[in-house]
């Protein structure tokens, strides 16, 4: 067993991926790899148990919690035989079978005595350390967002996997809003578009995104896109509270229009300020034929000042 408590478990399993020798993946569903090879578990693999213990790396679980939790409709003398069965068949497959422990007769852990990384962890620990701020926020939340591979645990159905499916979509729609948030303070406002409008579909009542989806938009001088934002959130605001968004888009327009790039971008977009798509880029055509011609008249016009003279025209006289 790996010595060190707790602490040193933990720093095995968020270890980053690259420096690992067994690699347990959890969003999108139960994956392990040992090394550059993929293992296949079987058909008969505890995988609840597998994954309820590798979450939870470091702690030390008794046997009827572990069977209460997994078996809760079995009588507890067969449910501590179902546990029973499951550890034999994890122990089967060499490739996790070192990261079981028993601690006397009725305690385990899994605490893995190579380098392991945990997806789930790893993940919850880079957000933590994103949300104490500072320089490297934005880049930490770029990397937990890459680890999120879809919903965790997505192929049990086990109460405990439930909540910690939750739980973990909830953390990850954090991430989602404060990297937004942070590529809207930074002037990336089409990162904070997109990655509003992707939160958006998990959690389309939070109105603090919705503003940051709207506003962004406008930074990008695509006012007709954020106010198809703000009626796309309040109709399902009234369809199902049957109330209005707090904010209104008059008054985020103001707020845009007051800052200093808000300010030099509707200058420049004024034009197109309240008219549909076509129209807006029908005015964006004319513009730019409008900065080709002036090119063409400058060209012409240089070229008209630099001819030589025709030969035989009388000399300018001076004085």
């Amino acid at each position: 067993m790996a010595s060190g408590g707790p602490g040193r478990i933990l720093g095995l399993i968020i270890l980053g991926v690259e420096m690992s020798t067994l690699i347990i993946r959890h969003f999108g569903g139960l994956r392990v790899r040992e090394g550059p090879r993929s293992i296949e578990l079987p058909t008969d693999f505890p995988r609840s148990l597998f994954s309820f213990l590798s979450l939870n790396a470091g702690r030390v679980f008794c046997r009827t919690h572990l069977t209460e939790t997994h078996w809760p409709d079995l009588p507890i003398e067969r449910g501590k035989r179902a546990l029973s069965t499951a550890l034999w068949r994890l122990r089967k497959c060499n490739a996790v079978a070192g990261s079981i422990h028993r601690l006397g007769r009725d305690r385990l852990v899994f605490a893995p005595t190579q380098r392991t990384w945990v997806d789930a962890l790893a993940f919850q620990h880079i957000v933590n350390r994103a949300g104490r701020g500072g320089a490297q926020a934005g880049h930490l939340l770029i990397r937990a967002i890459a680890i999120y591979e879809g919903a965790a645990f997505s192929d049990l159905s086990d109460d405990w996997a439930l909540t910690e499916r939750a739980r973990l979509e909830n953390t990850y729609c954090d991430a989602l809003a404060m990297l937004a948030q942070i590529s809207f303070e930074s002037g990336d406002f089409r990162a904070a578009e997109s990655l509003a409008t992707r939160l958006t579909k998990l959690e389309p009542f939070r109105e603090d995104i919705r503003e940051i989806q709207m506003k962004a938009a406008m930074m990008q001088g695509n006012v007709a896109q954020a106010e198809r934002f703000y009626r796309e959130f309040k109709a399902i605001l009234m369809d199902d509270l049957m109330e209005p968004p707090r904010c209104n888009i008059e008054d985020l327009t103001k707020e845009v229009r007051a800052s200093e790039y808000g300010a030099t971008v509707f200058d420049r977009r004024s034009l197109e300020a309240g008219y549909s798509d076509d129209v807006a880029r029908s005015i964006r055509r004319v513009r730019r034929s409008l900065k080709q011609f002036d090119r063409r008249l400058e060209t012409l016009s240089n070229t008209i000042v630099g001819r030589p003279k025709c030969a035989g025209a009388p000399a300018k006289q001076g004085h």
